[in-house]
């Protein structure tokens, strides 16, 4: 008895280890398994979302606030508490209704998950939806900002679990 239960254990802890997928070095987790790259080379918006694509992930999105604090504490960390703008996966996008043909300015994520969630720094200029404009986060605080698409910030990729 004792051997089948041993062996059930054994099966049991090798199939957790496979179903729980775990980042690489150098990367860290997030509350729903996605790997998190942050990369301090400063660059603009669009070469940091070409950077992720590349490597299989997407700047960054957060849809809540537990998300949130975990990704500023992390950064926190990477970043020695130094406050600094680092780019997250948000932008001014166009939005029209077809059936009445109604268009109008939004923010959205570039993984297409839905904008529900956010933290904007009381400066942060949420309501100024100009075309150009991008989510960034302060490391420290965590609080948003919408940013010029040209200013060069670091970044932060996503991943799904398993991919790098």
């Amino acid at each position: 008895m004792s051997y089948i239960f041993g062996t059930l254990s054994l099966v049991l802890a090798i199939f957790a280890s496979l179903v729980v997928a775990k980042c690489p070095s150098g990367t860290f987790q997030g509350i729903q398994g996605d790997c998190f790259s942050f990369n301090n080379t400063k660059t603009n918006w669009l070469y940091a979302l070409d950077f992720c694509s590349f490597h299989q992930g997407t700047l960054t999105s957060i849809d809540s606030a537990l998300e949130n604090a975990k990704i500023t504490n992390e950064l926190k960390s990477l970043t020695n508490n130094v406050p600094q703008k680092v780019w997250l996966g948000g932008y001014v996008g166009y939005d029209c209704d077809p059936q009445t043909v109604n268009c109008h300015n939004q923010w959205v994520w570039v993984d297409d998950a839905d904008f529900y969630y956010d933290n904007w720094d009381v400066n942060g200029n949420s309501g100024d939806m100009q075309y150009g404009l991008f989510t960034a986060i302060d490391t420290v605080g965590g609080t948003w900002f919408a940013v010029n698409g040209t200013i060069e910030l670091a970044f932060i990729c996503k991943y799904p679990p398993g991919l790098i």
